[in-house]
């Protein structure tokens, strides 16, 4: 069984993402799902994209164990406990032990309800070992699979074609909620996790290396040199998600006053201020470069494409950061979500440099970054991002007062 994403751009001229077969046809509960549940409610392609790959890993999980995952919600009796057990237990498992688990299927029984409950009991409670490690994915995104997954079995619970009576509807609603208990719980390390910026001089290092007339930059033409360096510069001074800056279109730069328009967002469209030196290579990359590709390869209008006109992947992207670390050596981990925090970093910086009695109070400083950030004005994203920058403050502060006790010792 094979289960892979389809991406394109639908009729409304927004990009789509559909599971399907090995045969290529898209599967019917699983796009209606993320059609009304994602699509429909503005939801972000990688958003939706998620949410399909774990429904694909459920369905990994029921040809293991000869089940047709929906036909099992729909007309019969719902999974028994037992099932569910096994099915959070192989959400938990990274792909490299799934697709072991499906070479060895003609040689395992498909269930065993006591050693499933003491895989699961394991995964979740027990400290990190080396099995685990080997074996499981991460807690947060075990965790992610099955949230993700109890929310399509309660969708296909509600279209059930069964008449339950109250007890049976109450027996298998306890089911659902004990199977979302399965998550695991991702453990609060504080702010030692922060996550991490780069440092100004790291910043410096790509600034330099990523001019298109460097000797030592590592694209290979001028078209790829000059692209990525825009690329860079709008992550840099806007702090826009990759997926925003994949589905830019030319028209969504305004070059006369610093704008970019954002209109494909996992939260909220808006416009943010760019800098001036990407809207100079804005400019530079569409006279130059984007502008002698034939218009009939670029008809679709994303700003960012390849050197033939097809409009540039997710891939492509992380390609371009793992080759810049590659070549500067920088010991921050270069994503471009990185750039995000880059961002985030550099605003707590500047918040700070404002002089006391004109800086905004906390709510109005978590309001500014929401919006700019195209965060919901209640998110709470806002404080995660600022956590590097509140340790920071503390370990000065914390320094500061160490010195201070031994100073008074000594007298």
């Amino acid at each position: 069984m094979k289960r892979s994403i389809k991406e394109f751009v639908a009729s409304d001229e927004q990009p789509m993402v559909v599971l399907i077969d090995e045969d290529r046809i898209p599967l019917f509960y699983p796009n209606v799902y993320a059609m009304t549940k994602f699509r429909s409610l503005g939801r972000t392609v990688s958003t939706t994209d998620k949410a399909l790959r774990c429904i694909g890993i459920a369905h990994l999980w029921a040809s293991l164990n000869n089940i047709v995952l929906e036909d099992s919600i729909l007309y019969s009796d719902f999974l028994t406990i037992e099932q569910l057990q096994d099915l959070a237990f192989f959400l938990r498992l990274n792909r490299k032990h799934q697709d072991r688990m499906m070479a060895q299927k003609n040689e395992q029984p498909s269930t065993n309800s006591k050693n499933i409950a003491k895989k699961i009991e394991n995964l979740i409670y027990m400290p990190k070992l080396k099995q685990e490690s080997k074996t499981s994915t991460s807690a947060k995104e075990g965790s992610y699979r099955i949230k993700a997954i109890f929310n399509y079995l309660k969708f296909l619970f509600q279209r059930s074609k069964h008449r339950l009576n109250q007890d049976k509807y109450n027996d298998i609603e306890q089911r659902l909620n004990y199977f979302k208990s399965l998550a695991p719980k991702d453990s609060n390390t504080g702010d030692q996790d922060a996550p991490e910026g780069l440092s100004p001089n790291e910043r410096n290092i790509i600034l330099e290396i990523i001019t298109p007339e460097h000797p030592n930059n590592p694209f290979r033409n001028e078209f790829i040199k000059h692209r990525n360096q825009l690329v860079y510069e709008i992550l840099l001074s806007t702090g826009m998600r990759r997926s925003e800056l994949r589905y830019l279109k030319i028209e969504d730069f305004n070059y006369s006053n610093h704008t970019i328009t954002i209109r494909v967002s996992k939260t909220v469209e808006r416009d943010v201020k760019c800098s001036s030196k990407a809207c100079e290579y804005f400019h530079n990359y569409i006279t130059k470069h984007l502008n002698k590709i034939p218009f009939k390869n670029r008809k679709h209008g994303y700003l960012f494409t390849t050197e033939t006109g097809q409009h540039l992947s997710n891939d492509a992207i992380n390609l371009m950061f793992r080759t810049l670390r590659q070549h500067t050596n920088i010991s921050t981990q270069l994503t471009p979500h990185t750039m995000r925090r880059t961002w985030n970093d550099v605003f707590s910086d500047m918040l700070d440099n404002i002089p006391e009695d004109r800086r905004p109070n906390k709510e109005a400083e978590k309001q500014i970054r929401n919006r700019l950030m195209g965060w919901s004005s209640i998110s709470e994203m806002s404080s995660q991002y600022a956590r590097r920058s509140i340790r920071e403050k503390a370990d000065e502060l914390g320094e500061l007062l160490a010195n201070s006790i031994n100073t008074k010792l000594e007298h």
